[in-house]
């Protein structure tokens, strides 16, 4: 990231570039911070759990996880553009509008949806062992927990608090998970089960939620205090924005988790388990991706708003080239040294996930020098692009993992996942260059500098 970009973007002293250098920062701290909770985290749970019941905790959670989709309806994005819309225009109204609206409409389909996963657990009690069905009843308790704090989140990262929006779910929640678990297998003679796991997620998910509230209230503007206008309420509009949010999110999570789903559905709980941490190793290659799209979201959708086009290019320039190249130095650290790295840390029963490892996170290499097309596309307002992107990759991810994980299992799995990532990629950084006039891709700003 060169300064004379930096500098370019903007002049003032607290203006977009100082901005963006903090949030940068911090964002990379509080990544860094996560991978190293997400990794220990697994380490926790793979010894203490075991292989299979690393994996019967998986398989459960990844379940939940697409559950959790539906329940979140795409607002936290929506909450994300349009809170840093009515700050800029100080409509304060609306943006206390749109806060209490999104808190409303994610608890009643939380709750919804969590009786009724609930209910669907009681009704089949007989296909499952106790310890599955127990993780998934706690399961159910997770969702409207994670609805509700992904939404404070968002709230704080479109008012460009974006280290404390990360704080309460990257930080707060593995951490304290990690600390339950430890305090437990130290003091209480019974082994950590699955079901348990899934328990303690659920209360380091309250007390991280309870945080994030607690932040929101703290880092509100003042004027937003200050003020005494109703809250104005543009329902039918927001659940129209919120709908195509709703469907990208669950058809990504869908990419993300079909694999495991399927995985457990084909073979084995002790698959799952190490195809879940070969699946956590690849996840690295996007670190710097995902740094720039909590930074820039907000900062898209204001300098679309105000018709800057050039602006948006040099911010779309320094994220893909970050992104790309931390994504390089990720996928050469976990080729050379990945196998080691599994067998020391996890166990030598963890080291026949490798070629899983290497498969996913050059697929993730490839896919970060696209840039961070799908952020453009939906802090733009052409999210229902995006969604057309992932409707057809959801589609082609099943297909080709009903048909690889016969075959090759967690390999089949991998490559399955592999081949959406990069159709995906792809795709949508034509539909940005298209649409929006901007070449969000590293290879394509290579070749421009030519």
């Amino acid at each position: 990231m060169k300064w004379g970009l930096l500098k370019s973007l903007v002049g003032e002293k607290n203006g977009l570039r100082s901005q963006l250098v903090r949030g940068g920062v911090g964002s990379i701290c509080v990544r860094v911070a996560n991978i190293a909770l997400v990794f220990v985290m697994a380490i926790v749970l793979a010894r203490h759990l075991g292989v299979e019941g690393y994996g019967v905790y998986s398989y459960v959670l990844a379940l939940v996880s697409l559950i959790a989709i539906p329940a979140q309806l795409g607002l936290p994005a929506l909450v994300v553009r349009e809170t840093a819309k009515a700050e800029a225009e100080r409509d304060w109204g609306r943006l206390r509008g749109v806060w209490r609206w999104a808190g409303l409409t994610a608890s009643a389909f939380s709750l919804l949806l969590a009786i009724t996963a609930g209910s669907l657990a009681w009704l089949f009690a007989g296909s499952f062992r106790n310890v599955e069905l127990a993780a998934f009843v706690w399961g159910a308790a997770f969702v409207p927990l994670v609805a509700l704090e992904s939404l404070r989140g968002a709230a704080l990262r479109g008012l460009r608090k974006v280290v404390q929006g990360q704080l309460p779910s990257q930080i707060i929640r593995p951490a304290l998970l990690i600390i339950i678990v430890l305090i437990y297998g130290a003091y209480i003679q019974h082994p950590v089960r699955a079901d348990y796991a899934m328990a303690f997620n659920v209360l380091a998910a309250a007390i991280a939620f309870a945080i994030g509230a607690w932040l929101l209230k703290r880092e509100r503007p003042q004027a937003l205090v200050d003020d005494c206008s109703r809250p104005v309420y543009e329902s039918r509009r927001w659940l129209k924005s919120a709908l195509p949010f709703a469907f990208i999110s669950g058809l990504l999570f869908i990419n993300t988790q079909t694999d495991i789903v399927m995985l457990g559905w084909f073979r084995t709980a002790q698959d799952v388990g190490v195809y879940s941490i070969a699946a956590k190793g690849a996840i690295l290659a996007m670190f710097g991706s995902k740094i720039i799209d909590m930074v820039a979201r907000p900062y898209f959708a204001k300098l679309y708003a105000g018709n800057e086009t050039k602006t948006i290019q040099r911010l779309a320039t320094v994220s893909g080239r970050i992104g790309f190249s931390l994504a390089i130095l990720v996928t050469i650290v976990v080729v050379l040294l990945g196998k080691a790295m599994l067998q020391f840390v996890f166990g030598s029963e963890y080291v026949v996930g490798y070629p899983a490892l290497v498969i996913l996170v050059c697929a993730q290499l490839v896919r970060a020098g696209c840039g961070i097309p799908n952020v453009l596309l939906e802090m733009s307002g052409h999210e229902h692009l995006t969604a057309k992107v992932m409707g057809l990759v959801a589609c082609s991810n099943i297909i080709l993992n009903l048909v690889l994980i016969p075959l090759f299992g967690m390999e089949g799995a991998a490559l399955a996942t592999a081949c959406t990532v990069l159709i995906s990629g792809g795709a949508l950084s034509c539909m940005v260059r298209t649409r929006l006039g901007v070449d969000c891709s590293a290879l394509g700003l290579l070749a421009n500098r030519r």
